[in-house]
């Protein structure tokens, strides 16, 4: 159970299933990050693109249904300490994280786009 404004709630998004997993290095780039980095100096891009090298993260794609309506829902974790594999997107421990997180970011799903400059959480429509 999650809870949402303070009152407990039952996730809004619906995962049916795995689209692709895979393993990136660097940092996920969202529109939040991407716009601090325009503020950024020479020197702290340079120091940025260094610590990236080292960086790594895991995007689980899934097909998520809200409202009966499918979408493509990106489910992006950071591994660069905690190991995780590629079949851990196929867990029902990250399928709950993806329908939790989609819940929470769209202040359940009453907002499809809030989550998505900040916390790059944006749901891409699917064809039916």
């Amino acid at each position: 159970m999650l809870l949402l404004n303070g009152h407990a709630a039952e996730p809004c998004a619906t995962v049916e299933s795995v689209i692709s997993a895979d393993p990136f290095r660097g940092y996920h780039a969202s529109p939040y990050r991407t716009h601090l980095q325009a503020s950024w100096s020479h020197a702290e891009l340079e120091m940025d693109a260094a610590e990236s090298h080292g960086a790594s993260y895991l995007r689980c794609r899934y097909r998520v249904t809200v409202d009966k309506v499918p979408y493509r829902y990106d489910l992006v974790r950071d591994t660069t300490l905690e190991r995780l594999e590629v079949a851990w997107c196929q867990t029902e421990a990250a399928r709950t994280e993806a329908a939790r997180v989609i819940t929470e970011r769209t202040d359940g799903c009453t907002d499809l786009e809030g989550g998505w400059f900040y916390y790059g959480v944006k749901l891409e429509p699917l064809e039916k």
